[in-house]
């Protein structure tokens, strides 16, 4: 009975270990394109998890850094933060969005479309 006893903690620990894995971060497919007086400049695709920033970085004659961040915002509702330095400009929006719904920002010349899609199966 000692065994059985001194066992059943290290079982608790392993179940809870294996429980908060399976519990998987929800992640998200972002489309973007970056224009500036309507020329596209950048059309990234990732995949973010939840609540992580992605960043992506571009060189050569259109470089930009652009990051972003997903997170849920309530019921079919997700908050995009997204910091974009260009040579065109910066800016820092945050906007709500739903899923498959493109959302545009735009500010002095500088536009950001995004569109997420919440990925199944993450």
């Amino acid at each position: 009975m000692k065994t059985f006893k001194s066992v059943l903690p290290c079982i608790a620990v392993i179940l809870a270990a294996v429980s908060s894995n399976a519990i998987a971060t929800q992640a998200y497919k972002v489309t973007a394109s970056l224009s500036h007086s309507g020329q596209v400049f950048g059309s990234p695709v990732v995949v973010v998890q939840s609540g992580t920033p992605a960043d992506i970085a571009v060189t050569g004659p259109d470089t930009y850094k652009l990051k972003l961040t997903v997170s849920p915002a309530g019921a079919d509702k997700l908050k995009v933060a997204a910091i974009l330095e260009s040579q065109f400009g910066s800016m820092s929006p945050v906007v709500v969005v739903r899923s498959g719904q493109p959302a545009t920002v735009s500010s002095n010349g500088v536009t950001i479309l995004l569109m997420v899609e919440q990925q199944h199966g993450s």
